[in-house]
């Protein structure tokens, strides 16, 4: 689960009955390759990432929101191994498959927004789409 969305795991387990799961936190910054002054990334090495990767992608569930993808794949330069990522997970080439999708569409009584082409920061604080991707079967 990445690193925002971890925030809430002690109340999914408690409300939603997910006991018996080892959670861990994709934190999409201890990777190699940021080159954003903004975001002061630390310094990782490329084996750092490697191994980094390698743990987090041995679980049967990754949980993503949109936010964090779309902030990344705009910004290939400053973020090229999450851009990746996100890229290839999105395409299935991360040896994940989607399992169920959850996504909200703004409301005023009989009124309907699809608002999915809106500006990022509008979507990503209020309302943004979480996928569930499980490990595909190869």
């Amino acid at each position: 689960m990445e690193k925002d969305e971890g925030l809430l795991l002690h109340r999914a387990a408690a409300e939603y009955g997910l006991e018996g799961y080892e959670w861990r936190i994709w934190n999409p910054y201890e990777v190699a390759g940021v080159s954003s002054v903004r975001y002061q990334a630390p310094e990782v090495s490329a084996e750092q990432t490697e191994t980094y990767l390698q743990n987090l992608l041995t679980t049967d569930y990754v949980i993503v929101g949109s936010s964090w993808a779309e902030r990344f794949t705009a910004a290939v330069a400053q973020f090229p191994a999450q851009a990746d990522f996100y890229r290839r997970l999105s395409a299935g080439q991360a040896g994940y498959r989607v399992l169920k999708t959850f996504e909200v569409t703004p409301r005023l009584g009989p009124f309907a927004w699809d608002d999915r082409g809106a500006e990022l920061t509008f979507r990503l604080f209020d309302h943004p789409a979480i996928t569930i991707f499980v490990t595909a079967a190869d």
